[in-house]
């Protein structure tokens, strides 16, 4: 297998993982929202306590994370880094227009609602900050460990 197609297949199911467990906890321990009627038949393990003081900011990393990993792996020219880089701007821009709290008429409904119903957090800035360095770490393993693994010259015959 091609060394660039290994490695994005592990992103990928390194995001689709990170995700799953994201969306199962947000699921499992924000009863009051409900991501999909599907998602209500299903059990998720608990992977942390839904009172534990990271349990806030848990659903914002695995997003930062597993949408770096999805995005670099689905891209020809978009490695992790850069796509670690892109998901943080996006992240962080929108947890800042949630300080705005105002409808804006251009924008549609649903990132409106959004804007309007949610709320700054500080600690879901840093955990993308966290989920952006972890992010970065991997990158630099992957060019380090894994690359130099697939780059041996092929056997001439």
């Amino acid at each position: 297998m091609h060394n660039g197609i290994f490695i994005k297949l592990i992103l990928f199911l390194l995001g689709v993982f990170v995700l799953a467990n994201g969306v199962g906890f947000y699921q499992s321990c924000r009863s009051d929202i409900s991501i999909s009627p599907v998602l209500n038949y299903l059990s998720f393990p608990q992977i942390l306590p839904c009172s534990s003081s990271i349990s806030g900011v848990f659903p914002t990393f695995t997003h930062q994370l597993a949408l770096s990993f999805i995005s670099a792996s689905l891209s020809q020219s978009l490695n992790l880094l850069k796509s670690s880089v892109v998901w943080f701007v996006i992240n962080v821009t929108c947890e800042l227009s949630q300080l705005i709290s105002s409808d804006v008429p251009f924008l549609p409904r649903p990132l409106n609602n959004f804007l309007v119903n949610g709320r700054f957090d500080i600690a879901d800035v840093s955990s993308l900050f966290i989920a952006l360095t972890i992010a970065i770490l991997i990158h630099r393993l992957i060019q380090h460990y894994l690359y130099p693994i697939f780059q041996k010259e092929p056997d001439h015959v």
